[in-house]
């Protein structure tokens, strides 16, 4: 680690002949600036691509041999990347100019290995990119390298470590699949990072790690590229600091401005079932102290209850899941059975067990709740809902429970987790905030406002 983090400051000073590296901005320097600052600051000349990665990778040379976020990091990519910029070319048409950004080891990468988390497919190297990874390249952005996932981006824990470990004393989980995402930026390692998620895996490693997920509606960003695990939930989001930094990366990909400043003050829904009781004392007083802070600035707040509409989409997402997951990966299974982890293989016998009948009964559960969703949000404008049960759990053997994502997920409907507050043992602690399905800019922009007002606590 320490040699090749030297070997790219030397490629700085020496061959990249950058006016300002004598006086090299620093994470200090880089971090509180929003992306959309961070970018105006790149397109006006006050800071250079190459002073962000510099930054950034001096983040990377000291907390990545103890957290473990990354499969890959490979400075002779970064010196690819970055010679565009020692071209004459129009910043100003770039809106993504110099910004890095992690990738989750599912999705593939030409010059990149890519191993879906597996020791099956160790060293694989695709020949092409996947679609938003040619996207982000072709707006600017960099692409930092490759962050760890579970395997296959189910269950199967990898090295990463919460960074909130290093605060508190004990090991615990940042949660998965995007967990080397999630960890990598709640360090600033990189500002921002590409996740996927088919229950939870979005949402709980962005909760235990205390940054923002993004889960846009389903199949507003591109999967091709990206190793399916169940295609009829599989969705593609991203994680930041900020809402708005990740509104205006995803808005930057697909040409839309997803945060609207203006908009008119919420009629919020706040989900108190299913699972309530489930839920963690420290969960259950963040989520009240939420509730206060809105109701004392005069937002309407309306009691939600959905337990037995719950129950059965928890049950038809598991069902599409396991079934679809038992066919993306059926091929590995029947050619290396023995590479796969017990409990994946496990998962598989499950998936493969179920009938026609119980998937079709599934897809049905999903439609209707829909329908039902679709009718809610006729009433308010925003549901607010626990992230997870609780803080993360200690150890690296698990990823948490994804129980409270698995409807969302399987409605398709976008959601945002915020980070607000913090449990007895100083782990974080946040809520998800749910929009209607395909109207991802009026989500993100109360999501925005919320995040403003849960931050000044008043």
């Amino acid at each position: 680690m320490q040699k090749w983090v030297f070997k790219l400051k030397t490629r700085y000073n020496r061959r990249f002949n950058n006016p300002s590296s004598l006086i090299m901005k620093t994470l200090q320097d880089i971090v509180p600036l929003s992306l959309r600052q961070l970018v105006a600051k790149v397109q006006a000349g006050e800071i250079t691509p190459h002073e962000i990665i510099q930054a950034y990778y001096s983040g990377i040379e000291y907390l990545e041999p103890k957290i473990h976020a990354w499969k890959t990091l490979d400075p002779d990519d970064i010196k690819r990347q970055l010679q565009r910029f020692e071209q004459d070319i129009d910043l100003q048409s770039l809106p993504l100019a110099g910004i890095p950004i992690g990738v989750k080891d599912l999705i593939n990468t030409k010059h990149l290995p890519t191993g879906y988390g597996s020791t099956l497919y160790e060293g694989y190297q695709p020949q092409e990119n996947a679609a938003i990874v040619n996207r982000y390249e072709e707006l600017g952005g960099i692409i930092l390298g490759k962050t760890v996932t579970t395997e296959f981006a189910f269950l199967n824990p990898g090295p990463t470590i919460n960074p909130v470990s290093l605060n508190v004393g004990v090991t615990v989980t940042p949660g998965g699949s995007s967990s080397g995402s999630a960890a990598a930026v709640a360090c600033a390692m990189t500002p921002l990072a590409f996740a996927t998620q088919t229950a939870a895996s979005i949402t709980r490693p962005a909760a235990f790690c205390g940054v923002v997920g993004y889960k846009p509606s389903y199949g507003t960003l591109s999967m091709d590229g990206i190793k399916p695990l169940s295609p009829s939930l599989d969705t593609l989001g991203m994680m930041g600091l900020r809402v708005d930094d990740v509104a205006y990366a995803v808005g930057s990909l697909i040409g839309q401005e997803l945060i609207d400043e203006a908009i008119n003050p919420p009629v919020i829904g706040f989900v108190e079932e299913p699972l309530w009781a489930d839920i963690t004392y420290d969960a259950k007083r963040v989520l009240e102290l939420a509730k206060q802070i809105l109701v004392k600035r005069g937002l309407t707040i309306k009691p939600i209850h959905l337990a037995e509409l719950g129950q059965e989409l928890s049950w038809a997402q598991e069902t599409i899941m396991y079934s679809e997951m038992a066919t993306s990966l059926a091929s590995e299974w029947q050619q290396a059975e023995n590479s796969l982890s017990p409990q994946l293989v496990q998962y598989l016998k499950k998936g493969r067990a179920v009938s026609e009948e119980e998937l079709q009964k599934a897809f049905d559960i999903q439609r209707s709740g829909q329908e039902r969703i679709k009718e809610l949000f006729g009433e308010v404008d925003i549901l607010i809902a626990p992230s997870t049960l609780g803080e993360a759990p200690e150890g690296l053997e698990s990823t948490g429970n994804p129980i409270m994502s698995r409807l969302w997920t399987l409605l398709g409907n976008p959601t945002c987790h915020l980070p607000i507050g913090y449990s007895l043992k100083k782990l974080p602690l946040g809520i998800t905030v749910v929009g209607a399905l395909h109207d991802d800019k009026r989500l993100l922009s109360y999501a925005h406002a919320l995040e403003n007002l849960l931050s000044s606590g008043s």
